[in-house]
C-alpha cells in the first residue's frame, strides 16, 4: 500500500503490487495509481524534528554496511 495526496492535500491509501527491487527503487507492477498522482515517500515533520542516529558507518545495513544513498563510504579510498 501506498498513500498519495487527494484533492484536499490528505493521504488517500492506493493498494499496489511491488515488483523487483534493488533496495533503493521498487517497480509497482500495478495498483490503483494514475500519472500524476502525488506519492507520499516520507514525513517530512518527523525528518524535521529529528536527529540522525548514529554516525558514519551506522546505516541499515549494519555498521560499516553501504547504505545506498546514505553517503557512507563503504570501504576505503585510494588515492588513485
Amino acid at each position: 500500500m501506498v498513500f498519495v495526496l487527494n484533492a484536499d492535500r490528505k493521504p488517500d491509501p492506493r493498494k499496489v503490487v511491488l515488483g523487483i527491487t534493488d533496495g533503493s527503487a521498487t517497480e509497482i507492477v500495478s495498483g490503483d495509481l494514475k500519472p500524476g498522482d502525488a506519492v507520499i515517500i516520507g514525513d517530512s515533520t518527523q525528518a524535521a524534528n529529528t536527529a540522525p542516529a548514529g554516525g558514519p558507518g551506522f546505516g541499515p545495513f549494519g555498521f560499516g554496511g553501504r547504505g545506498v544513498g546514505l553517503g557512507g563510504g563503504g570501504g576505503p579510498r585510494g588515492g588513485r
